[in-house]
């Protein structure tokens, strides 16, 4: 049984692995920690997935059109959806 949900899920991850990564380095200043913050005190998040989030939004707002939050992490899709429930998620 636990075989065929682990194959079940490889093509879904595997398909995540081959897209093109494009990233961004910005500077952590006082109004992201803050925002980072805000983020994990509403949502629980750890500090790292609160600063990715804080960043996705932003970013989002700042007036970027290609914006994903790539994660397997369901805290982290529930939490975007709840922050941002415009957004269409992660991918």
């Amino acid at each position: 049984m636990m075989s065929r949900i682990g194959r079940a899920r490889t093509p879904s991850v595997k398909q995540k692995w081959r897209r093109p990564i494009r990233d961004e380095t910005i500077v952590v200043d006082m109004a992201l920690a803050r925002r980072a913050a805000a983020v994990r005190a509403r949502t629980k998040l750890t500090l790292p997935d609160a600063y990715a989030l804080a960043t996705a939004i932003h970013a989002e707002h700042g007036g970027h059109d290609d914006v994903r939050l790539e994660t397997f992490d369901k805290n982290v899709v529930k939490a975007y959806a709840d922050l941002h429930p415009l957004s269409p998620g992660p991918s």
